[in-house]
């Protein structure tokens, strides 16, 4: 009995550390231009689509803090979302 606690113990952590750490960080991103509100300013949001509880919640939208002017406002990353030749310009005039 024990050995299957201890096989479970690893396979959750497995998952946990697959999940919450690596998928975020190496998975595929997903990039959103938005505009401030305020400054209107553009930035840019990355994104995993559905990797995390909130995305569950809120749906396309999200609270996020203009990185120019540190104004909270609430943002439709789904329709701001750039797609793959957009992000490749970007990478390019950078």
């Amino acid at each position: 009995m024990v050995d299957l606690l201890i096989i479970y113990i690893i396979i959750t952590a497995v998952l946990f550390i697959a999940v919450f750490m690596l998928l975020p960080r190496f998975g595929p991103h997903t990039i959103s231009r938005l505009t401030c509100p305020k400054c209107k300013k553009k930035f840019n949001y990355h994104w995993v689509p559905g990797a995390s509880f909130i995305s569950i919640y809120r749906g396309n939208t999200r609270r996020l803090k203009c990185p120019y002017c540190h104004t909270v406002g609430t943002f439709n990353i789904g329709t701001t979302r750039l797609s793959k030749e957009q992000v490749r310009e970007l990478k390019t005039k950078a």
